[in-house]
């Protein structure tokens, strides 16, 4: 604690201002996902889905929404474009 900063301000301890709530909301967070991962051995043994959107500006052919798929072993991905989700 850092004593006689400003004349006349009473010393606070802030261990007891500082709420549990806050303190907890500022520790480190966990990786959400096993840190152990399966990595595939073959082609089109594990694929990786999302769908994105909607995109802020729709594209070419008025579509919001993407679905991209990702081969875990051979990083290949294909991308499909959505009008609708």
């Amino acid at each position: 604690m850092i004593k006689n900063i400003i004349d006349g301000l009473p010393q606070i301890d802030l261990s007891k201002v500082i709420c549990h709530k806050y303190l907890v909301g500022c520790k480190k967070k966990e990786r959400f996902f096993n840190k152990i991962t399966t990595k595939a051995r073959h082609v089109l043994e594990l694929i990786h889905s999302n769908v994105v959107g909607p995109l802020f500006k729709a594209s070419l052919n008025r579509s919001k929404y993407f679905l991209a798929f990702i081969d875990d072993h051979s990083k290949k991905r294909w991308f499909y474009f959505l009008k609708i989700k």
